[in-house]
C-alpha cells in the first residue's frame, strides 16, 4: 500500500525476495520530499543486520540495502539474473568449476575498494561452525570447504565445488540468496563469538565504532556494505533505522540515467499492528506499509483516501514453533512414557506435538481470523 507521492509499478514486481529495491522505486514528479518511510509488522534488528546471522524478513527490509551479493535479483516474476559486485560469472565443462569476475572500482562504504579477498572471506565466516550461521550448513553441503575458493587475483575468484550444483548463482552469487559480502578490513579482527552483539549487527543508536581506513578513521553507527544506502542512524524511541543515500554507489550513474535511485532518505519504522500502521499511513508520518500488515480485510479504510492501491500474488507466513528443551514437548522426560523408559522419552515428546498440531484449528483460523485470506 503506498501514498501518492509514489508510483505503484515497482510494487508489482519488487517484493520479497528482491524486496525492498529502494533505489528502483520511482517517486511522482511532484513530490515534496525525496525521503520515504517504509511501515513494517516486525523490529529490525531482529536477529541483526548481518545477513549472515538473521533469517528475519523485517532485517532484510534494512540490510538488503546496505548488503549486496555477487549476482542481482532483477525480479519475481522473471526471476532473471544479472551482474551484481561480479561483472560476469562462467562454469568450466566439468560443471563444477566457476570463475567469478568482480568489478574493478567498487567501495566499501568507509571508502575501501571490495577486493576477492571479501568474497573469500564471507563465504569463510558463513561455513565457520564458531559463527553457527543458520543458512552456513546449506553453504558448506554446496561449496564444501574454504579451501575450495581460489583467490586467482584481487578480481577473480574461483570456486571449485565437490559435486555440480545448478543453482550456483542463484542461491549462492546471489543476495537476497547466501551470497552476503561483508568487509573483511571490518569483521577480520573481531572473534565470531562476538559476531551477533557488534554493532555491525546490532546497532543500538547510541553507540558507534570506528575503523581504520587508507583515507583515515571512519565512524559506523551499524552494517558497512556496497549497496546503494548507507546506515546511518538507528532511533531507538520510534524504532526506526535511517539510511542515507550512497553517492559513491557503484551503479549510481546507471540507475539515475534510467529515472531511478531517487530516494534520498530511507527510513524503515517498526509500528506493531495494522491499525496503528492505517492510522501513521493516514497522518502521513509514513508512505508504505509493508505487506505483511495483511490489510486484505481493511481495503475499505485504505481506499477512501488514495482511490486506488497496488494487488499481487504474494503470500505471507505465521509460524508457531516447539521450544524443543522443553520436558514434555521436547525432550519428553516428563511424559509418562518417558517416566517409565527414558530411552522413549523423545518418541513420546514427537507424539505429543503431533497431537498439538492436530488441535491446532487451522479451517477456523483461516475463516475467522483471515476472513477466508489462507
Amino acid at each position: 500500500v503506498y501514498k501518492r507521492q509514489l508510483l505503484g509499478r515497482p510494487f508489482e514486481v519488487y517484493h520479497y525476495p528482491v524486496w525492498p529495491g529502494t533505489e528502483k522505486w520511482i517517486l511522482n514528479p511532484s513530490a515534496t520530499t525525496k525521503n520515504v518511510v517504509l511501515a513494517q509488522t516486525g523490529p529490525c534488528p531482529s536477529q541483526g543486520l548481518n545477513q549472515w546471522l538473521t533469517t528475519s524478513y523485517y532485517d532484510l527490509t534494512v540490510a538488503g540495502e546496505i548488503i549486496e551479493g555477487l549476482a542481482i535479483r532483477n525480479d519475481t516474476e522473471g526471476k532473471k539474473m544479472l551482474p551484481g559486485l561480479a561483472e560476469s560469472w562462467e562454469v568450466a565443462s566439468d560443471q563444477k568449476t566457476w570463475t567469478v569476475n568482480l568489478r574493478h572500482g567498487v567501495k566499501w562504504h568507509d571508502g575501501v575498494e571490495f577486493k576477492a579477498e571479501d568474497v573469500k572471506f564471507s563465504y569463510e565466516a558463513a561455513m565457520a561452525e564458531e559463527l553457527a550461521s543458520p543458512v552456513g550448513a546449506f553453504v558448506t553441503q554446496v561449496l564444501g570447504s574454504s579451501d575450495n575458493i581460489e583467490i586467482v587475483d584481487d578480481y577473480t575468484v574461483k570456486f571449485k565445488l565437490p559435486t555440480v550444483y545448478a543453482y550456483f548463482v542463484e542461491n549462492i552469487l546471489a543476495a537476497p540468496g547466501y551470497g552476503y559480502m561483508v568487509p573483511k578490513h571490518v569483521l577480520a579482527d573481531v572473534p565470531y563469538a562476538e559476531w551477533r552483539s557488534h554493532l555491525y549487527n546490532m546497532p543500538n543508536g547510541a553507540d558507534s565504532y570506528v575503523v581504520d581506513t587508507p583515507n583515515g578513521p571512519y565512524t559506523a553507527w551499524g552494517p558497512i556494505g556496497t549497496g546503494p544506502y548507507v546506515y546511518a542512524a538507528y532511533d531507538p524511541t520510534t524504532f526506526t533505522n535511517i539510511l542515507t543515500k550512497n553517492e559513491d554507489y557503484w551503479n549510481k550513474q546507471s540507475l539515475e540515467a534510467d529515472g531511478l535511485f531517487q530516494v534520498e532518505q530511507y527510513y524503515v519504522q517498526y509500528i506493531q499492528g495494522s491499525d496503528a500502521g492505517i492510522a501513521a499511513l493516514k497522518a502521513g508520518t509514513v508512505d508504505i506499509l509493508d505487506s505483511q500488515y495483511h490489510l486484505e480485510t481493511k481495503l475499505d479504510s485504505i481506499v477512501s483516501p488514495w482511490g486506488d492501491y497496488v494487488s499481487y500474488e504474494a503470500f505471507g507466513v505465521q509460524m508457531l514453533t516447539f521450544n524443543l528443551q522443553h520436558p514434555i514437548f521436547g525432550t519428553g522426560v516428563d511424559t509418562p512414557l518417558g517416566k517409565r523408559d527414558p530411552s522413549k522419552a523423545a518418541e513420546a515428546a514427537r507424539y505429543v506435538r503431533l497431537a498439538m498440531s492436530h488441535l491446532i484449528p487451522r479451517q477456523q483460523i483461516i475463516d475467522q481470523l483471515l476472513a477466508g485470506y489462507g
